[in-house]
């Protein structure tokens, strides 16, 4: 667990985001913020809205979930970069593409 709150926290001061900021965007306290970052559990949900708030990727891997640290070293790489870019897009086309995505491999069976 160590090893995630220093990711977190370098992660939002990579961003120049501020422990007051990531509690009002989160919907916390500024305390809970920095127990988060001092090592506090914190569910998988706030990680990955942290990560995004953040601009970041962050890959968490759950017990027999195919994991991209398995792949291809370059195709991993792809991957991370997609998952950055695709973080960098205002929410609303985000929505629309994946809505898109999903009609496009349901109708071709992919």
């Amino acid at each position: 667990m160590n090893s995630i709150r220093v990711a977190l926290r370098n992660i939002r001061k990579e961003a120049g985001l501020t422990q007051q900021y990531m509690a009002d965007a989160l919907g916390f306290k500024q305390p809970t913020v920095a127990g988060i970052e001092g090592g506090r559990v914190t569910t998988t949900e706030v990680v990955e809205k942290w990560a995004e708030l953040c601009g970041a990727v962050i890959e968490i891997v759950r017990p027999g979930s195919d994991s991209l640290r398995a792949a291809d070293p370059e195709l991993r790489a792809e991957a991370l970069e997609v998952a950055r870019l695709w973080l960098r897009l205002p929410a609303p086309i985000r929505a629309s593409m994946a809505a898109s995505m999903r009609a496009i491999v349901d109708a071709t069976g992919a």
